[in-house]
């Protein structure tokens, strides 16, 4: 037995996104919930129906809210979503955040996931349904 081989069969690990992530490069605007920051533009690394990830010039704090446009090719409109910082990693452009949503109309989440589903080929929609590296209890 392989050293990793080991390490894998001591762990449980779960899926736990609900949508399949698209690797997607979408404009967005971000505007923050505090007056003091401008907003800034960027593009998506990928998205779900359920947030997406976006490389920042600038650090921000997990928890903390942004109001986003989203542009979808797709759908030839953008989106408007309210969203949280759930993950903020260094990397060599800035910062990389993965953003959840919090407020989206049930209709665009739905318009979303589908133009996702149409676009992800088959075989990473099979990978992501693979486990995933989060310890379950």
């Amino acid at each position: 037995m392989g050293l990793l081989e080991g390490w894998f069969k001591r762990y449980k690990y779960e899926n736990t996104r609900r949508y399949p992530r698209l690797p997607a490069s979408w404009p967005i605007k971000c505007e923050p919930r505090t007056a003091e920051e401008g907003p800034r533009i960027s593009s998506t690394k990928d998205v779900s129906a359920g947030g997406f990830s976006v490389v920042m010039p600038e650090t921000k704090s997990l928890g903390s809210t942004l109001h986003v446009e989203i542009h979808v090719p797709p759908l030839g409109r953008s989106i408007p979503i309210e969203g949280r910082v759930v993950r903020c990693l260094p990397t060599r452009g800035g910062f990389e955040l993965g953003i959840q949503f919090l407020k989206i109309d049930p209709n665009d989440r739905a318009q979303l996931h589908q133009a996702i589903d149409k676009l992800l080929p088959s075989r990473l929609r099979e990978a992501q349904k693979r486990s995933w590296w989060r310890k379950l209890p």
